[in-house]
Parts: structure tokens; sequence; C-alpha cells
């Protein structure tokens, strides 16, 4: 439902808002110009951006950099359980914990790759840091102090990615071509979701081990880190996390 009224009320061209005057509108307008000018040459047309294999590679990085998402977020009370807490409403509040983590760092690192322009760095780091966190889960199991404080670090890992990640799909594309390729990322990129929490099943059963799943799920986010850092654009990106 909501999809269906924003064709209603969205609007395609600042010229075609209503709500801003003919100065605003002339503002809009130079500002979007500018931003062209700075970012050079890109693909407009969907069929040329389906054609890019930057469209293709950051798909592949976002499945790898996502499939930890999902899993972790389906895993962490079975993995918190088996540090000997037993209490389901301790399961639940201690689970809480590190997302209330990841918030803080989603802003602080997306605040930071804003002040300073870069992206790179900024989205394949957190996938570092979470596979460091996974890693962490398995090694210090016996020792349930370290294991929770890696669950935070995977989960403020995992999530910290995406605020850098998104932005640098724009600098490569544009109009149609960004529309239909960002949501090729985005929709392929999401299979990871089904694909890790069910490697980590599949493995649990046959080692009797969370951790050897996780150590799947740890591969796949170096993978996309190192994609980002050789296939990535270098330099300052001028577009804002929040």
């Amino acid at each position: 439902m909501v999809g269906l009224l924003a064709l209603v009320i969205v609007i395609d061209k600042p010229e075609h808002a209503h709500w801003l005057d003919d100065r605003e509108k002339q503002l809009v307008l130079a500002d979007l110009e500018a931003d062209r000018r700075e970012a050079g040459p890109r693909e407009h047309g969907l069929t040329q951006a389906l054609k890019l294999p930057q469209v293709w590679l950051l798909t592949l990085i976002h499945f790898c950099a996502l499939s930890s998402n999902l899993t972790i977020g389906f895993w962490i009370p079975t993995i918190i359980q088996g540090l000997n807490v037993k209490n389901t409403v301790t399961i639940g509040l201690l689970s809480t914990v590190p997302f209330i983590a990841a918030l803080v760092g989603m802003v602080l690192v997306s605040r930071h790759s804003d002040r300073t322009l870069e992206r790179r760095y900024h989205a394949a780091l957190p996938c570092l840091c979470c596979a460091a966190g996974l890693v962490g889960i398995g090694v210090f199991a016996e020792t349930h102090v370290l294991a929770f404080a890696a669950i935070i670090v995977a989960v403020t890992g995992a999530l910290c990615y995406n605020g850098p990640f998104w932005q640098i799909p724009p600098t490569l594309l544009t109009g149609t071509a960004a529309a239909g390729g960002i949501a090729l990322i985005n929709s392929l990129g999401n299979l990871s979701g089904w694909l890790g929490p069910s490697v980590v099943g599949w493995l649990e059963d046959v080692t009797g081990k969370t951790a050897a799943g996780l150590y799947v799920v740890v591969g796949l986010e170096v993978v996309g880190a190192v994609l980002i850092l050789l296939f990535m654009p270098r330099g300052s990106i001028k577009t804002r996390t929040e």
C-alpha cells in the first residue's frame, strides 16, 4: 500500500515539487548539476547498468557482506544459550545488548565516513570486524565473557557496513540505472540471508558446533571486504550516509 501511495505522492524532479518556491528549486537543480559534474560520466539507462561489471561486483560484495546479518540475528539466542545462560528472559535481554552497541557504532561510523568523505575503508573494515567477532565466538566459547564481547563486535561490524556501502552505487550509476542497479544489488544480495542461517544450521547438525557454520560466514565477510578494497572507487565520495 505504501509503495502504491509513493507512486502518487513522490515527485520525479525538483521543478515539480510544489512545496519549494522558485529560488529553492533553482538551488536544488544547481546542486544536482554540480554533483553530476564532480562525479563525471555515469551510466543512465537500466539496460546499460545491467551490463556493467561494477553492478554485478557490487551485488557479489553485498551478498558476502550481508551473510552475517540474518545469520547472527537468527542464531544469537542459541549462541548465548551455549554460554551457559538457561533462563529464556535473560537470553532475550542479553540478545538486545549487541544491537544497542551496533546502534551507537552505526551512528559513529556513518558520521565519520561523512566527515572524511571516505567509503571504502568505512565499508570494508566493519566486515573484517564482523569476521573477527565471529571467529572470537568460536575461539572463546569456553570463556563466556570474551565470547559475549565477540558477539557484540560481530553484530556491530555487520550493521556498520551498510551505511557507507550504500553510498558507493550512486557514484557509478544515476537515473534509471541507479534505481534498477540498486534494486538488483539489494535483491540478490539479500539471498545470503537465506544461505547463512541454513549453512550454520546444517554444519551444526554435522559437527555439533555452531562455530563451524560461523566460520563459513567469516570467509564470506573477508571476501566482501577484500573486493571492496580492491575494486571500489578510491578517494572522497560526496554522498551522505544520513
